[in-house]
């Protein structure tokens, strides 16, 4: 019997939401050297004995921008940053230690804007001018600045020169700052993170333990720091397929980020969607709604009524659970929602999108409305075939998704033409003994059965 597919994006939510956990804590400055999602030093590495005054007055400048990002008056604050910058390189000199610093705050502003290019441009600015000195302050900020790298090209999923830049970061900190046990446990963490996104389990595995041996010197297994961790270990045993172990620690990581943060602050959107995600993955999924929709609820309490690729996110992950619920009615609601979200926001050709449309097809082929149905299978068919090519899996999905649709209105000829496209496709990923294509050849087998008989 041919059925219809649900791509649901349960594979696709830890990686999509990392993607803006950068905005997440934007209007804060941190305490220590490195954190795991923003970057922003508050400490000043200011050595100058003939200039102190000058020193203080450099450092008053940049305490005054910070107090400007606070507020995200970020224009006034890079008029501020730029202003410190010419200081620095008139009182000492312009291959100084102090153009440095000023320059790491311009890029941190930059990133946090997500001007990412200029951002980069910015820190390879800074490292050209204080790598060639190895005194210990300047490493320090060498450090923090190949840190902030990695960090940025870990949000263009480049993740290649995420790890080279945080492997840089974590050599100077181990050679010259070994007592920091937290900004070292944070970047094994970044790096664990990095490596399960290109499904090195067992570098991830490595650095992720790494990171959980040098937390729990400093803190007890249950104190809220060790939240985020808990969670990263959670995906890993996600990732090798030990359910179990994923929910645990999953559990455990949301409820100390619960202490850490409050049920109701922003940074638990994405923990929660994530939580959920899981939930679905194991099928419980009323307990995957209840979380959806705590996270959804986080995401309209901060961006209300304007389009925001989050909310529209969340929208589509509800959708899904409404669907595995067979609540029709609601997942096609949602599932609507975030797409017309999607589209305000000018995202029309992306692979989230390509998903909704395939997603809604079938709500209106389980709600009988086939014809319905059939116009979103070829738009999903043409948004999948321009993101991923026209030979890719999620391509074929489509298109028997289509067949599906044709066959039930009795449309045979234009039904065996969608089957065999898709079988072309599984067959070129998976060879023509793979079990797909043995069930969709024999679909064409009763097509051309069905149609003899008309």
């Amino acid at each position: 019997m041919l059925r219809f597919t649900t791509n649901v994006l349960q594979k696709n939510i830890h990686w999509a939401m990392q993607k803006y956990l950068h905005t997440i804590k934007k209007n804060s400055f941190s305490k220590s050297l490195f954190l795991n999602s923003t970057t922003f030093l508050s400490r000043r590495y200011f050595v100058s004995d003939q200039k102190v005054e000058d020193a203080n007055n450099l450092n008053t400048l940049l305490k005054e921008a910070e107090k400007e990002v606070k507020v995200s008056n970020f224009s006034k604050a890079m008029k501020i940053y730029s202003n410190a910058l010419e200081i620095s390189k008139q009182k000492f000199g312009p291959k100084s230690q102090e153009a440095a610093i000023s320059l790491n705050c311009m890029g941190q502003l930059l990133q946090l804007q997500g001007k990412f290019k200029d951002a980069i441009q910015t820190y390879e600015e800074a490292i050209e001018i204080i790598s060639a000195e190895r005194e210990e302050e300047n490493m320090l900020l060498l450090a923090t600045l190949y840190n902030n790298l990695g960090i940025i090209y870990q949000l263009l999923q480049d993740y290649e020169n995420c790890i080279a830049y945080l492997k840089k970061a974590l050599n100077i900190l181990n050679d010259y700052a070994s007592e920091d046990i937290e900004s070292i446990a944070n970047i094994h963490l970044t790096l664990g993170k990095n490596y399960l996104y290109r499904d090195d389990l067992e570098n991830s595995r490595q650095h992720l333990l790494k990171s959980l041996e040098l937390l729990l010197q400093k803190y007890d297994e249950d104190d809220p720091q060790m939240g985020t961790l808990y969670l990263e270990i959670g995906f890993l045993f996600e990732k090798e397929g030990d359910s179990e172990e994923a929910l645990k620690y999953k559990e455990k990581g949301v409820a100390l980020c619960e202490k850490k943060y409050g049920e109701d602050n922003f940074m638990m959107c994405p923990i929660y969607a994530n939580l959920g995600d899981l939930y679905e993955a194991l099928r419980l999924y009323p307990e995957a709604l209840e979380y959806y929709q705590k996270s959804f609820d986080l995401a309209i309490k901060k961006y209300g009524n304007e389009p925001n690729i989050q909310v529209a996110m969340v929208l589509s992950y509800i959708g899904n659970a409404y669907c595995h619920l067979e609540n029709n009615e609601k997942s096609l609601e949602h599932f609507q929602k975030s797409l017309e979200m999607f589209e305000k926001l000018n995202i029309k050709n992306e692979a989230i999108v390509g998903t909704l449309y395939n997603n809604i097809g079938t709500v209106y082929s389980k709600l009988g409305e086939i014809e319905e149905a059939i116009e979103y299978f070829k738009k999903a068919i043409i948004v999948r075939t321009n993101v991923f090519g026209p030979n890719h899996i999620e391509v074929a999905h489509a298109y028997k998704n289509i067949g599906a649709a044709y066959a039930s209105l009795e449309r045979f000829s234009d039904a065996k033409i969608s089957i065999q496209k898709a079988l072309a496709i599984f067959s070129q990923n998976y060879g023509n003994q793979h079990p797909e294509c043995k069930e969709l050849e024999d679909i064409i087998e009763h097509f051309d059965r069905l149609m003899r008989n008309e």
